[in-house]
């Protein structure tokens, strides 16, 4: 155990949020951003998460974390550093990827658990992610289809980078402050815990302000499995906060089926042929929109 570890879980042993330090163990894990991650374990079983991480990502991810206490799958922020260096919630057990059950399941899930407990965002000013905010919502997409019309390349043909250009342009609803929430940013399979086939949490927040439809269909494509529209639909009818009509949930995940494609060629290129496959479905479905 390093110094600079030791000295953190000193710390949270004279504050009383972990025990004695002779009762843990640290174990470090690869963390999905810059920083260290360990899981703790006390007295041999696994207890806490300690996130080593720069300050502005802390700061976020504990106002997430607190402004979101009641949500249940959300871990329980135990304790936030004051100078923003670290943060420790609960262990949440299970495993991320795998094991997840049908995606009409935990997508349900994922709606009642977190989604239906977000609230509107007044004091953000813009919108997106507060390290690189956007004037609007519309800017946000515009970003995330040059990002992803560039990757992408040939991967699709002309015509279906001219129909999401236009879909953006023409179709997209440019969400306003009335539907502004705080939002977990990162929600894809990658962030969710499964525990026996069963969705049991949602971690590594990266928020950013916008509307709910973005975290519900960001979810729904983050894995190639049961991309259909009877699952779409099966969980979005979950949401308590249901702005958009089937049409525009329709547009909105050809959408971000698109931007996730080029996610896919850049972090798990694995999928890549699963995805090709199920994008004409729902390109053929915006184009008759």
């Amino acid at each position: 155990m390093n110094g600079s570890l030791r000295e953190i879980l000193e710390q949270l042993s004279d504050l009383r949020i972990v025990g004695r330090v002779e009762e843990l163990a640290a174990e470090a894990v690869k963390g999905t951003t810059e920083g260290q991650v360990y899981i703790l374990t006390r007295n041999g079983a696994p207890s806490y998460v300690l996130k080593l991480e720069e300050a502005e990502y802390t700061r976020e991810t504990a106002q997430f974390l607190s402004r979101y206490a009641e949500a249940p799958l959300l871990p329980k922020l135990l304790y936030a550093d004051q100078e923003h260096r670290y943060l420790l919630y609960e262990y949440q057990r299970g495993t991320t990827h795998v094991n997840r059950g049908g995606k009409k399941d935990w997508m349900s899930k994922l709606a009642r658990g977190l989604l239906n407990h977000y609230t509107p965002e007044r004091s953000f000013q813009g919108y997106g992610r507060p390290d690189s905010p956007c004037e609007s919502w519309r800017e946000f997409n515009r970003r995330s289809l040059a990002f992803a019309s560039e990757r992408i390349g040939d991967y699709l043909p002309a015509k279906d980078h001219e129909l999401v250009e236009r879909i953006w342009d023409h179709q997209l609803r440019d969400w306003g402050e009335e539907d502004k929430y705080w939002l977990h940013g990162d929600t894809g399979v990658h962030n969710f815990v499964y525990n026996a086939g069963k969705m049991t949490g949602v971690i590594d927040p990266s928020p950013i302000a916008g509307p709910i439809v973005y975290d519900f269909t960001y979810a729904f494509c983050s894995s190639p499995d049961d991309l259909n529209v009877e699952t779409l639909l099966g969980a979005y009818n979950e949401l308590n906060i249901r702005t958009v009509e089937r049409e525009e949930v329709i547009l909105e995940t050809a959408f971000q089926l698109y931007c996730r494609i080029a996610i896919c060629l850049l972090h798990h290129p694995q999928d890549l042929t699963a995805y090709l496959e199920a994008w004409p479905l729902w390109a053929a479905m915006a184009e008759k929109h």
